[in-house]
Protein backbone atom coordinates (compact mmCIF):
# COMPACT_ATOMS: atom_id res chain seq x y z
CA UNK A 1 0.00 0.00 0.00
CA UNK A 2 1.30 3.51 -0.89
CA UNK A 3 2.00 6.12 1.81
CA UNK A 4 -1.10 8.54 1.17
CA UNK A 5 1.97 11.36 1.03
CA UNK A 6 3.02 9.98 -2.12
CA UNK A 7 -0.52 10.66 -3.86
CA UNK A 8 -0.47 14.54 -3.10
CA UNK A 9 -0.24 16.97 -5.73
CA UNK A 10 3.12 18.36 -4.81
CA UNK A 11 4.56 14.80 -5.07
CA UNK A 12 2.93 13.75 -8.19
CA UNK A 13 4.20 17.55 -9.64
CA UNK A 14 7.66 16.60 -8.26
CA UNK A 15 7.71 13.46 -10.52
CA UNK A 16 6.67 14.62 -13.13
CA UNK A 17 9.42 17.53 -12.97
CA UNK A 18 11.58 15.01 -12.27
CA UNK A 19 11.05 12.74 -14.95
CA UNK A 20 10.97 15.91 -17.53
CA UNK A 21 14.20 17.01 -16.56
CA UNK A 22 15.80 13.85 -17.17
CA UNK A 23 14.49 13.30 -20.56
CA UNK A 24 16.06 16.40 -20.86
CA UNK A 25 19.22 15.68 -19.73
CA UNK A 26 19.68 12.44 -21.86
CA UNK A 27 22.70 13.06 -24.42
CA UNK A 28 19.94 11.41 -27.10
CA UNK A 29 16.79 10.99 -26.79
CA UNK A 30 14.68 8.56 -29.12
CA UNK A 31 11.51 9.91 -29.71
CA UNK A 32 11.23 8.02 -32.91
CA UNK A 33 13.82 6.99 -35.89
CA UNK A 34 15.81 9.45 -37.55
CA UNK A 35 17.14 9.02 -41.20
CA UNK A 36 19.91 9.88 -42.94
CA UNK A 37 18.10 12.84 -44.68
CA UNK A 38 15.70 15.20 -43.24
CA UNK A 39 12.37 14.85 -44.73
CA UNK A 40 12.43 18.68 -46.04
CA UNK A 41 8.86 20.05 -47.12
CA UNK A 42 8.76 23.56 -49.12
CA UNK A 43 5.22 23.29 -48.07
CA UNK A 44 5.55 23.23 -44.75
CA UNK A 45 8.06 25.78 -44.59
CA UNK A 46 5.84 28.15 -46.67
CA UNK A 47 2.44 27.36 -44.69
CA UNK A 48 4.63 27.88 -41.45
CA UNK A 49 5.74 31.70 -42.28
CA UNK A 50 2.19 32.31 -43.14
CA UNK A 51 0.50 32.72 -39.84
CA UNK A 52 1.64 29.71 -37.75
CA UNK A 53 4.90 30.98 -37.22
CA UNK A 54 3.47 34.89 -35.25
CA UNK A 55 1.59 31.55 -33.31
CA UNK A 56 4.85 29.97 -31.81
CA UNK A 57 6.65 32.89 -31.39
CA UNK A 58 3.61 34.09 -29.13
CA UNK A 59 3.53 30.82 -27.29
CA UNK A 60 7.35 30.88 -26.55
CA UNK A 61 8.07 34.34 -25.90
CA UNK A 62 4.66 34.94 -23.99
CA UNK A 63 2.97 32.17 -23.11
CA UNK A 64 5.13 29.52 -21.55
CA UNK A 65 6.94 32.23 -19.41
CA UNK A 66 3.56 32.82 -17.85
CA UNK A 67 3.08 29.49 -16.64
CA UNK A 68 3.58 29.42 -12.68
CA UNK A 69 6.19 25.88 -13.00
CA UNK A 70 9.72 27.46 -14.05
CA UNK A 71 11.01 24.35 -14.83
CA UNK A 72 8.05 23.43 -17.10
CA UNK A 73 7.98 26.84 -18.53
CA UNK A 74 11.96 26.44 -19.51
CA UNK A 75 11.37 23.41 -21.08
CA UNK A 76 8.39 24.21 -23.19
CA UNK A 77 10.03 27.40 -24.28
CA UNK A 78 12.99 24.60 -25.43
CA UNK A 79 10.91 22.81 -27.06
CA UNK A 80 8.34 25.00 -28.87
CA UNK A 81 11.96 27.08 -30.00
CA UNK A 82 13.31 23.68 -31.36
CA UNK A 83 9.64 22.79 -33.51
CA UNK A 84 9.79 26.74 -34.98
CA UNK A 85 13.08 25.69 -36.08
CA UNK A 86 12.27 22.77 -37.73
CA UNK A 87 9.00 23.76 -39.47
CA UNK A 88 10.89 27.18 -40.63
CA UNK A 89 13.47 24.45 -42.32
CA UNK A 90 10.47 22.16 -43.74
CA UNK A 91 11.89 19.27 -41.83
CA UNK A 92 8.40 17.22 -41.39
CA UNK A 93 9.58 14.35 -39.41
CA UNK A 94 12.03 16.22 -37.14
CA UNK A 95 9.14 18.27 -36.63
CA UNK A 96 6.69 15.94 -35.93
CA UNK A 97 9.27 14.26 -33.36
CA UNK A 98 9.84 17.76 -31.72
CA UNK A 99 5.57 18.35 -31.55
CA UNK A 100 5.61 14.73 -29.38
CA UNK A 101 8.60 16.64 -26.99
CA UNK A 102 6.60 19.62 -26.75
CA UNK A 103 3.06 17.98 -26.05
CA UNK A 104 4.74 15.85 -23.66
CA UNK A 105 6.25 18.86 -21.91
CA UNK A 106 2.95 20.88 -21.90
CA UNK A 107 1.01 18.02 -20.07
CA UNK A 108 3.88 19.03 -16.89
CA UNK A 109 3.01 22.49 -16.98
CA UNK A 110 -0.65 22.23 -15.49
CA UNK A 111 -3.86 23.28 -16.42
CA UNK A 112 -3.67 26.91 -16.54
CA UNK A 113 -5.48 29.29 -19.95
CA UNK A 114 -2.39 29.65 -20.90
CA UNK A 115 -1.52 26.00 -21.27
CA UNK A 116 -4.54 25.77 -22.63
CA UNK A 117 -3.69 28.30 -25.70
CA UNK A 118 -0.50 26.59 -26.25
CA UNK A 119 -1.90 23.19 -26.28
CA UNK A 120 -4.49 24.92 -29.38
CA UNK A 121 -1.03 26.28 -31.56
CA UNK A 122 0.02 22.84 -31.01
CA UNK A 123 -3.34 21.23 -32.38
CA UNK A 124 -2.86 23.57 -34.78
CA UNK A 125 0.90 22.56 -35.98
CA UNK A 126 -0.41 18.73 -35.83
CA UNK A 127 -3.07 20.03 -38.72
CA UNK A 128 -0.41 21.41 -40.30
CA UNK A 129 1.88 18.66 -40.61
CA UNK A 130 -1.10 15.95 -41.53
CA UNK A 131 -2.33 18.10 -44.18
CA UNK A 132 0.82 18.33 -45.72
CA UNK A 133 1.29 14.69 -45.52
CA UNK A 134 -2.40 13.83 -47.02
CA UNK A 135 -1.57 16.50 -49.72
CA UNK A 136 1.65 14.59 -50.17
CA UNK A 137 0.13 11.07 -50.76
CA UNK A 138 -2.24 12.20 -53.21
Amino acid sequence: MQHPLLRTPTVLALGAALVVGAAACAPERAVAPQSEEPSLDPLIAARFAEGLNASLEDATARLAPSLDDELAAAALRGHLSELSGYLAAGDTARARAALARTSSALVSAGETPDAAAIGLVLDHTMGLLDGAKQEGSK
